[in-house]
């Protein structure tokens, strides 16, 4: 009667999980790729839509980037902490350019302590600047620093 696994069992057994783990963590991260870049999108399209509302009461897009304020036009419209996700917080995202309008998320601008992911994001090799227009298209950039406070805003229109 056998009472114990023997060595060769035990190692077909440990190269066939790390076979299967080496199959497995590809695709948790494109999961949460995936994840990353919908929660920018949902939060671009926040903007968007709040400063669609803004123009059809008063002919022009708001300017502002502080969407906490609730003294100032956005402000009024999203409320402080609607933006603070997971991965991204409300410091992210930015309003580029009103004339056309161009709504900016900036990954490496995230606060920590507003989003538990953020650090996530800051070592996600994948970091993008991405960029949404009043019609909805988007854009993706690779940032050129993740770190720089100032991140550089190429133009959507120098895309191909």
């Amino acid at each position: 009667m056998k009472k114990a696994f023997t060595l060769i069992e035990l190692i077909i057994v440990i190269v066939i999980v790390s076979i299967l783990a080496s199959i497995a963590a590809p695709i948790m991260m494109g999961t949460q790729n995936k994840a990353i870049k919908a929660e920018a999108y949902a939060a671009l399209g926040a903007i968007r839509s709040a400063e669609r509302l803004y123009f059809i009461e008063y002919g022009e897009y708001a300017s502002v980037d502080d969407f906490s304020d609730p003294n100032n036009a956005l402000g009024r419209l999203i409320s402080p902490g609607d933006l603070n996700g997971q991965y991204f917080s409300e410091e992210c995202y930015s309003i580029s350019s009103v004339s056309p309008l161009r709504i900016g998320c900036y990954p490496s601008l995230s606060d920590p302590a507003k989003s538990p992911g953020a650090p996530i994001v800051r070592t996600w090799t994948g970091i993008y600047v991405i960029i949404m227009d009043e019609n909805g298209n988007i854009w993706e950039y690779p940032a050129r620093d993740p770190y720089s406070p100032e991140p550089r805003l190429p133009h959507p229109s120098s895309v191909n």
